[in-house]
């Protein structure tokens, strides 16, 4: 490696380290596939050719939500009472 890395790859290979869990990290599914869609976001829409359109127009603009989906039904099932 030089000294000057490209910050793209810089954060590439940081969000390529945060994939990788380890034997004791206990992540969701939901943020294991956050992280994935992160990845996937550093590349343009064209050249994700093998990835359905429709799932590219739903997923690939978002951005991290701080509530996975189990946490939303929890927190209104907790609403609900």
């Amino acid at each position: 490696m030089t000294k000057k890395e490209n910050p793209r790859m810089s954060a590439t290979r940081s969000l390529f380290c945060r994939c990788c869990s380890g034997p004791y990290e206990n992540r969701s599914v939901f943020d294991s596939l956050n992280i994935g869609w992160e990845l996937l976001r550093i590349f343009p829409k064209e050249m994700l050719k093998r990835i359905p359109r429709n799932v590219i127009n739903e997923y690939y603009p978002r951005k991290k939500t701080t509530n996975t989906p189990a946490q939303e039904a929890s927190t209104s099932a907790a609403d609900d009472k």
